[in-house]
C-alpha cells in the first residue's frame, strides 16, 4: 500500500520563480552569445578574410559584409530572446495552467554521445513533451528536486499541473501528488 505524500501549496508566485529560473538559463545563453561567441566569430572572420586577402579588393567588401551580417544575426537573436523572457516574466500573463496525465518517460542519457544534457523527457496526454531541467522547485521547502528526484517522483498515470506558454510549450510541470494549486 502506497502512503500519500504531504502536499506543498503551489502559488502563482512559486510558478513565476520557476519560470524565472528557467528563463535565467536562457538569458545566460544570450549573454554568452553576445559576449563570447560574437567577438570570437568576428575575429575568426577577420583572420580568414585578411589571411586570404592578397591585394584583391573584393575581400574587403566580403569581410565587412560577413562581419555586419554576423553581428546583426547575433544581436537579433539576443534581442528576440530577451524580449520573449521579459514578456513572460513581466508582461500580461503569457501562460496558462492545465492538468494532464503522464503517459511516457524517456531517458535521454547517452543520446548525445556522452554530452551532458537533460536526462529525462516526460510526455503528457495533452501538450506533448517536457524536458526535465537540472533543478526543479528550488523555492520548495519540501520538494526541491534534481533530475533524479523528479524522475523518482514521476510515474506513468500521474496527474500533473502543466504551465504552458501561448505556443503550447510546457514551461513547468508539477506532480499533483506533491503539490496542491492554490486558487487565486
Amino acid at each position: 500500500m502506497q502512503h500519500e505524500l504531504p502536499k506543498e501549496t503551489l502559488t502563482r508566485a512559486a510558478i513565476r520563480r520557476d519560470i524565472r529560473s528557467l528563463l535565467h538559463s536562457g538569458m545566460v545563453a544570450c549573454a554568452v552569445l553576445l559576449v563570447v561567441v560574437l567577438p570570437i566569430s568576428i575575429l575568426a572572420v577577420w583572420i580568414v578574410c585578411t589571411k586570404f586577402d592578397h591585394g584583391i579588393p573584393l575581400f574587403e567588401g566580403i569581410e565587412s559584409f560577413f562581419l555586419l551580417v554576423l553581428s546583426l544575426v547575433v544581436a537579433a537573436i539576443t534581442v528576440k530572446e530577451t524580449v520573449k523572457y521579459g514578456l513572460l516574466l513581466y508582461g500580461k500573463r503569457r501562460y496558462y495552467i492545465t492538468t494532464s496525465k503522464l503517459v511516457h518517460i524517456k531517458d535521454k542519457v547517452g543520446e548525445y554521445g556522452g554530452r551532458h544534457s537533460e536526462p529525462y523527457i516526460l510526455t503528457f496526454a495533452s501538450n506533448g513533451e517536457y524536458v526535465v531541467p537540472e533543478k526543479s522547485y528550488v523555492w520548495s521547502k519540501m520538494y526541491p528536486l534534481s533530475y533524479d528526484g523528479f524522475y523518482n517522483y514521476s510515474h506513468i498515470g500521474d496527474e500533473f499541473y502543466l504551465v504552458v506558454d501561448k505556443r503550447g510549450k510546457i514551461l513547468c510541470a508539477y506532480n499533483t501528488k506533491l503539490f496542491a494549486l492554490q486558487d487565486e
